[in-house]
């Protein structure tokens, strides 16, 4: 008997460790039913993007179920954790950049819902030429990163390993209009190493939809108008795979516009010699 309450007082001091009514919940466990809940995608009622958004979704996306739904309707279901939410959003720490972000349901406003991941797509303030052709890469990109969100925080968008060396041996691609305005025709006849090419916006689409093995094309995503202080980033994707290989980034100011730096292609040249 004394055996009995002695076990009996020791459960209820190691029950009274923890306060009645609180709940330890990781972020696993929040985010334990994404595979099994829909993940509503918010159409922005800007045709071009719907458009693209549409087609990147049907083409890219794989790791739950979705259904396209409008902002009206977002507004409707947003307090429900029965369901995820992607679209659209912006940053008032990086301006002039549009991101494609992931939430779960269940609170009334957008910034205080769980973030699974937030990655940058575009322009805020408008669609660039190509950017449907590219966007169905990036939710490639997107929904590898979102696996990993799904059971830890401060996932960073960034190339896969090896992505470099994997670069150095095939044929990259630059697209005219990813270059920044300190590329010079010098720059561009001489600096350039083995197997780069500059080609203008149309072929750099070619490239992303042919799939063709051992080549890579550039993209930038960057403000439409330059703003100081805003950030750019510069993605060199696989054209079969359509991983990201290599990513880079600067903050735009005087005589650092957005696009890719004598910096960036000489780096990207020093591994192809």
């Amino acid at each position: 008997m004394k055996r009995f309450l002695a076990l009996l007082a020791a459960c209820a001091a190691l029950m009274g460790a923890t306060p009645v009514g609180r709940q330890i919940s990781t972020r696993a466990e929040k985010l334990s039913d994404f595979h099994i809940r829909v993940t509503k995608v918010v159409l922005s009622g800007n045709l071009l993007q719907d458009v693209a958004l549409k087609e990147a979704v049907r083409n890219a996306w794989t790791i739950s179920s979705y259904e396209f739904c409008s902002t009206e309707e977002f507004e409707a279901l947003k307090t429900s954790g029965d369901y995820y939410f992607m679209l659209r959003t912006r940053d008032e720490g990086k301006p002039g950049l549009s991101f494609l972000t992931l939430v779960k349901g269940g609170s009334n406003d957008l910034r205080t819902m769980l973030e699974v991941f937030s990655m940058p797509i575009g322009s805020a303030d408008g669609t660039r030429e190509g950017e449907e052709v590219f966007l169905s890469a990036l939710m490639g990109i997107m929904q590898e990163n979102v696996e990993k969100s799904l059971y830890r925080t401060g996932v960073k968008l960034k190339s896969v390993p090896g992505g470099l060396s994997r670069l150095s041996k095939m044929k990259l691609y630059i697209n005219s209009e990813d270059l920044s305005g300190q590329v010079d025709d010098g720059f561009k006849a001489t600096g350039l190493g083995k197997d780069m090419y500059i080609i203008d916006p149309y072929g750099a689409e070619d490239i992303i939809m042919s799939g063709s093995s051992g080549t890579a094309v550039t993209y930038l995503i960057a403000p439409s108008q330059p703003i100081r202080g805003a950030t750019c980033y510069k993605l060199v994707l696989d054209a079969r795979t359509q991983e990201l290989l290599w990513l880079g980034k600067h903050k735009i100011r005087s005589g650092r516009g957005s696009g890719f730096l004598k910096g960036d292609l000489k780096k990207l040249s020093r591994y192809r010699r």
